[in-house]
């Protein structure tokens, strides 16, 4: 729509509209991956190319993003975006675990779905011999019509790009898995999720319960950091196409949409803990109710003890007065004793 000329897409009138808060997610996904600016205009970069495939906006980002200087993976994404393009590589029909077993045989990778879809896509790819590829289908209970289907799409993206005019640039290291996992991640930030104590895993960004679905090579380890492609619910969500991340790439990947806590944390901590000892050092309400209470108590017992003295001095006993009269001394004490004190 936006290609289209169609500035206000919540203006817009639709046949059958979704709702405003639909929108206002999607336009903030699109800004998030690049491809709106701060008008919500298209991008030059991401934007108007992303328009131009016929792929999910995140796995269109992945694939532009891959051609970048700190990835150049391209021709590993083309073939990833392929894949995740058809419906189910794996027989659907097979119980998950057998899957799980299947992929680990030859062609699973400890690093998650991404890096053995790949694997799996450049192992029928050498095969030439059509039995044999039939029988790798077999063994590792692979959908074959769906992996020709996936070998007709990348064709397809791969002249996409040439019509775009954009470089495919050679890989350096055609086995760095922390390239292409990052670059997946740069797409595909929306969708991490945390392990939580009891096994489960929970969105980053809205806290949804979610489980590694069984089929994954990853379903026994259950690493603490994961990136996925998608949610297929039944009786839970489970994360379909799932690979361990490192957290720190989120910070470095999407800044924009994740902030490290840790800091904020640590601001936090030493505020509380400032604020405890000034609390600690000043006297409570009870305290000063206390110190009030000792403070004129002092003060009335100092002051009856000096009223007691100077009466002492002007009002001498009898047989000192009497004395004195016969001693001729007929001087009268008459001064008050005071005491400064100071509480």
């Amino acid at each position: 729509m936006k290609a289209l000329g169609i500035r206000n897409v919540l203006d817009f009138e639709f046949i059958s509209p979704p709702s405003e808060e639909n929108i206002v997610k999607s336009l903030e996904l699109l800004y998030a991956l690049g491809a709106l600016d701060e008008k919500t205009e298209l991008t030059k970069e991401i934007g108007y190319k992303l328009v131009e495939f016929p792929l999910d906006p995140k796995l269109g980002t992945t694939l532009l993003k891959s051609n970048l200087e700190e990835y150049k993976c391209m021709e590993e994404m083309l073939n990833l975006a392929s894949i995740l393009s058809v419906q189910n590589l794996f027989l659907g029909s097979k119980e998950p675990t057998l899957i799980a077993k299947a992929k680990k045989k030859d062609v699973g990778t400890i690093e998650g779905d991404h890096l053995t879809l790949l694997n799996a896509f450049k192992v029928y790819g050498r095969i030439k011999v059509p039995k044999s590829r039939e029988q790798f289908c077999r063994d590792h209970f692979i959908n074959e019509k769906a992996m020709v289907r996936a070998i007709q799409i990348r064709s397809q993206l791969r002249n996409m790009v040439r019509q775009l005019k954009i470089e495919i640039k050679p890989s350096d290291d055609y086995d760095d898995y922390e390239s292409i996992l990052k670059c997946v991640t740069a797409g595909y930030f929306t969708h991490v999720a945390q392990l939580q104590t009891d096994g489960s895993y929970r969105n980053v960004r809205n806290n949804a319960l979610l489980y590694i679905h069984p089929s994954s090579v990853l379903a026994n380890l259950r690493p603490r950091w994961v990136v996925y492609h998608e949610i297929v619910a039944t009786k839970y969500q489970y994360m379909r196409e799932v690979s361990e991340i490192n957290p720190q790439w989120l910070l470095e990947l999407a800044p924009h949409y994740f902030m490290d806590r840790r800091k904020e944390e640590l601001e936090e901590k030493h505020i509380k803990e400032a604020t405890r000892v000034a609390t600690a050092k000043q006297p409570n309400d009870s305290d000063k109710v206390t110190f009030g209470a000792r403070k004129r108590k002092l003060r009335n017992a100092l002051q009856q003890f000096s009223t007691e003295k100077a009466q002492e001095i002007e009002e001498p006993p009898r047989k000192q007065a009497q004395g004195a009269e016969k001693g001729g001394d007929k001087s009268k004490a008459n001064s008050v004793v005071q005491i400064d004190y100071d509480i």
